[in-house]
């Protein structure tokens, strides 16, 4: 079997991510007979049909089905490393593009850039939120060099690297009365505030109420711990939060460990087998401050 070509890799790609052979040629603005001519020479050199028409929609084959997984695979692994390339090219200018959960950039990136930019103000830093299903999506598609989430996640392709671990806490009206740490059954006995997004803390949250016995009905489901914070300082009930949300709430309201404990695990991850990059060394020597923190 010759070489595959990288070009007729791309061009099968998008044929099975738009459907259609027209529409692959709209987005690669080729001509369809470009298109099908790539397909038949991609497919004389794997020795198999790759694609059949399903309907009105063309479907990768069996066969297809394999190949879609390593030449995503290999798309990534040539925009690395032309993205390595030119990161060489510019010299010491140099960018990080990080993925990061919400609470996580909300509440402890801004230190870690604060140092990055004390270091390297000429340094390049972007960053992107999702979950971290979304979040190892993207890192293994190249639209991430760096990522921390929380675990765990389908770690299939990915270095993983435990960044730290944190106990939950449940936060409470300033002023109730309360047990020294405090089971499902007590934190239930008030009327809850809770994540509404489907993140990692969220379900280990809801994980942690019915292993107790407890099912959790919430009056309010926010997207925004700093709203659900608000909500609880205002006396409106009560909710679980990670301790960095909540470290400067002495006063404003309560906080108790949970019995049994919530322990939350955060990890920088990154693609196995990415080029070395000094820029990326840096970065992950900045997040690693975190660990002690």
């Amino acid at each position: 079997m010759r070489s595959l070509n990288p070009d007729q890799l791309r061009t099968f790609l998008a044929v099975v991510e738009t459907g259609s052979l027209s529409a692959a040629a709209r987005r690669l603005n080729l001509t369809q007979p470009a298109i099908s001519l790539q397909i038949r020479e991609l497919e004389a050199r794997t020795g198999v049909p790759l694609l059949e028409r399903l309907g009105r929609r063309t479907a990768p084959t069996a066969a297809g089905e394999t190949l879609v997984v390593h030449a995503r695979r290999i798309a990534a692994e040539i925009d690395a490393a032309l993205e390595a390339m030119r990161r060489h090219r510019e010299g010491a200018l140099g960018r990080v593009r990080l993925g990061a959960g919400l609470s996580f950039a909300t509440y402890l990136l801004p230190v870690v850039l604060k140092r990055l930019r004390a270091t390297r103000p000429d340094l390049e830093v972007t960053v992107a939120v999702g979950t971290a299903e979304d979040i190892a999506r993207r890192l293994l598609a190249n639209d991430f060099d760096l990522a921390v989430v929380t675990l765990p996640v389908d770690d299939r392709g990915l270095d993983v690297e435990l960044l730290r671990q944190d106990a939950a806490l449940a936060v409470f009206p300033a002023g109730t009365p309360l047990p020294d740490a405090v089971t499902p059954q007590d934190v239930a006995r008030f009327p809850l505030i809770l994540d509404e997004r489907r993140s990692r803390v969220a379900l280990s949250t809801t994980a942690w109420f019915e292993a107790g016995g407890v099912r959790p009905k919430p009056i309010m489901e926010l997207g925004s711990f700093t709203a659900i914070r608000s909500m609880v300082e205002a006396g409106l009930g009560a909710s679980i939060m990670m301790p960095d949300i909540v470290a400067d709430a002495a006063g404003r309201m309560e906080t108790r460990p949970l019995d049994p404990p919530l322990v939350i695990r955060l990890a920088i991850i990154q693609r196995q087998g990415q080029p070395h990059d000094p820029v990326l060394d840096l970065a992950r020597a900045a997040l690693r401050t975190l660990a002690t923190a």
